[in-house]
């Protein structure tokens, strides 16, 4: 979600503008991983209000892209609701796993190419398999006491469904920041 050169530059000019920007989609950011709509929601406002007072101020950057583009939006509702219903549905540990590692991939390319998010924190958010499954030695290495924020049945199975679920939390987060930041763009349009 970052202007990067953009910012950059401005940054020089505008140095605590620049910053509030990035800080606010940041926030934006972290809150759509965690499933804080509402938050996030908040920080994109924020950051599309920090933006205009930069253009305001004579600061050349490019508008905010529209990011609420059908089809990223779709892409996110499709990964929220397929990883929300595996969840739910539960079934074999290779099906869960097939079905978190293919909407995991999808996520990280749209988040990628869209600049919701870095590979970094892609990973830190939603390990892959290979990561899922060193968690889950290491819990029953350490025993019970390791495991007690899971489910009342420990296992790789269980710890999919929460990475489905999160993964679910995290795209309906991102969607609905922008849809609503899309909606806020449309108002402003309006009132001129």
């Amino acid at each position: 979600m970052s202007l990067d050169r953009a910012v950059a530059r401005a940054g020089m000019r505008y140095p605590v503008l620049a910053s509030a920007l990035e800080r606010h989609l940041g926030w934006a950011r972290d809150f759509a991983i965690a499933g804080d709509v509402d938050s996030a929601v908040d920080a994109i406002r924020d950051a599309h209000a920090t933006f205009g007072e930069m253009r305001t101020a004579g600061c050349a950057l490019a508008p905010l892209s529209p990011v609420a583009d059908q089809e990223l939006l779709s892409e996110l509702r499709a990964i929220a609701e397929r990883s929300a219903k595996a969840a739910d549905a539960g079934g074999p540990e290779s099906a869960l796993l097939e079905t978190y590692e293919a909407l995991r991939e999808r996520a990280e390319v749209l988040a990628l190419a869209h600049g919701l998010s870095t590979s970094e924190d892609l990973a830190t958010s939603f390990p892959s398999a290979q990561a899922l499954r060193e968690i889950e030695r290491l819990d029953q290495g350490f025993g019970p006491e390791s495991s007690r924020a899971l489910p009342t049945d420990p296992g790789m199975s269980a710890r999919l469904s929460e990475s489905l679920r999160e993964l679910a939390g995290w795209a309906t987060g991102v969607r609905l920041a922008y849809e609503t930041l899309g909606d806020s763009d449309d108002d402003a349009r309006t009132r001129r």
